[in-house]
């Protein structure tokens, strides 16, 4: 290589150099102003309530959702598409679960969504894991938030759905070492006062200690489906409970725990189970799953989480297995699959009606927000409202 070549070589490669380098930089510039345009060191809320105003407009918005839109091949139609302010993401207040004192909390990250005919309840945990989890309840009528249940507990609250047959709302509540439940009725719901009761709602506790963790919890016909998290086959799970006529789950004894969960291999211990009639069926799922959302006929619904790519919504019709018996494995068919913002959680339908699917996104969260102050690329799309989009069941 002659001399001339080589200097050549060493501009170009000085010149990309350049260019990564401003490049990243104008992408650190620009993800540290939305850092702090994000940030409210000011910020004032009432106390025992939440925060009610958006982080983005909604033209912003609306733009993200026309993109994401695209990805599926389509124009989206506004006049369809419903949307709500998530509450509490600049901030909500809450109990510091140590010194059981009420706190301003700026860090509450989004993770369950379910609905009965008169409000929306967003479950959300604490990022810093010192102050109770919480359920904001929205109004469906006004649009708007009404109040904030305050929760016994830090838990990461990923589940929550509505029996609307019983009238029970149930809510993850994972313990270090095994899976958890919280439940509470209609009247439990509605007379909660956080302002003036200043403690967490009590409610029923059931325990699962065959169950690591509840990712997504999902009601269907006399059943519970509880969705575990995974990336791969061996970690991810789809089990579903069954209910007695009063809407509640069968409690083992310690002498029947531990008979089932002495067996040998994990096989024997799902049978023993099922013989039981702690569960009725465990069948793999998705990989990346946070929710699930069922019509009554069947229809099922995941949601499935991909960083801060696209999130997907897969749609697997009922088949030979539905009804009573639906067992969650796949169909003999495929899987309808659409792209919906990044971030996605859970999602839920608006049983018994089945004419509306509710999608929730964590993207929102002050601990994504901080993150990607120091990102090397575009800002992530942030989407800070329910999203709530039509269902045609042919």
């Amino acid at each position: 290589m002659n001399r001339d070549n080589r200097l050549t070589i060493k501009v170009m490669a000085f010149v990309v150099a350049i260019f990564i380098i401003i490049g990243g930089g104008v992408f650190l510039i620009e993800n540290n102003y939305q850092t702090h345009r994000f940030s409210y060191p000011h910020l004032k809320v009432k106390k025992w309530q939440a925060d009610t105003k958006p982080l983005i407009s909604k033209q912003e918005f609306q733009h993200d959702l026309q993109q994401v839109s695209r990805s599926n091949g389509s124009n989206i139609s506004f006049d369809q598409i419903q949307s709500i302010v998530i509450p509490g993401l600049r901030g909500a207040w809450s109990i510091n679960h140590k010194t059981q004192q009420p706190v301003l909390g700026r860090d509450w990250v989004p993770q369950g969504l379910a609905q009965n005919d008169k409000y929306f309840f967003v479950s959300a945990y604490d990022g810093k894991h010192k102050l109770d989890s919480v359920i904001f309840v929205i109004s469906k009528s006004t649009e708007k938030y009404v109040r904030t249940i305050i929760l016994p507990s830090k838990s990461h609250v990923g589940g929550i759905t509505y029996d609307y047959q019983n009238k029970h709302l149930w809510v993850s509540n994972d313990h270090q070492k095994f899976a958890g439940l919280l439940m509470f009725n209609d009247h439990e719901i509605d007379s909660h006062n956080a302002s003036a009761q200043k403690k967490p709602i009590k409610g029923k506790s059931f325990n699962l200690p065959w169950a690591a963790k509840t990712s997504g919890l999902n009601y269907f016909n006399y059943q519970l489906v509880v969705v575990k998290y995974g990336k791969d086959r061996n970690s991810r799970s789809v089990i579903t409970m069954p209910f007695n006529k009063q809407g509640l789950p069968k409690q083992p004894s310690i002498a029947e725990l531990k008979k089932i969960m002495n067996h040998h291999s994990s096989k024997q211990t799902i049978q023993g189970l099922i013989d039981d009639d702690l569960i009725q069926s465990m069948a793999p799922g998705y990989d990346r799953m946070q929710g699930l959302a069922t019509t009554t006929r069947g229809l099922s619904i995941f949601s499935q989480s991909n960083g801060d790519a696209n999130s997907n919504i897969l749609v697997k019709v009922p088949n030979q297995n539905s009804g009573t018996q639906f067992d969650f494995f796949a169909p003999a068919g495929g899987v309808k699959t659409f792209q919906v913002p990044p971030a996605v959680e859970q999602i839920s339908v608006n049983n018994p009606h089945d004419n509306r699917l509710a999608l929730l996104f964590e993207s929102g969260a002050n601990k994504y927000r901080k993150q990607r102050s120091m990102y090397v690329g575009p800002y992530s799309m942030i989407t800070d409202r329910i999203v709530i989009l039509p269902i045609r069941e042919r």
